[in-house]
């Protein structure tokens, strides 16, 4: 068994991810939602999720706990999975 520090490296034979860097991030259909919890201030952070494929689900006062500068969060969601194409655009 492994200590926390050690690195354990896969079974001989194991698949290899072989995405390149930049390629799409796509899950299997079957894959559940992704979500983020956004303070609704954060207008920057709401349009870069937008690129990448998040909407709105709801707003609200607290997620999960989590509260807000201002007093209101954004739930964002993606199923669609990840576009990284967005992040090479200038």
């Amino acid at each position: 068994m492994a200590r926390d520090d050690e690195a354990v490296l896969p079974d001989e034979g194991s698949p290899v991810d072989e995405t390149a860097p930049g390629d799409p991030v796509v899950p299997p259909a079957e894959a559940a939602p992704l979500y983020s919890v956004i303070n609704a201030r954060n207008r920057a952070s709401i349009t870069l999720h937008e690129k990448l494929g998040f909407v709105e689900a709801a707003r609200g006062h607290t997620f999960a706990g989590i509260t807000f500068t201002g007093g209101v969060g954004v739930l964002m969601s993606v199923t669609a999975g990840f576009n990284s194409a967005c992040l090479s655009e200038s």
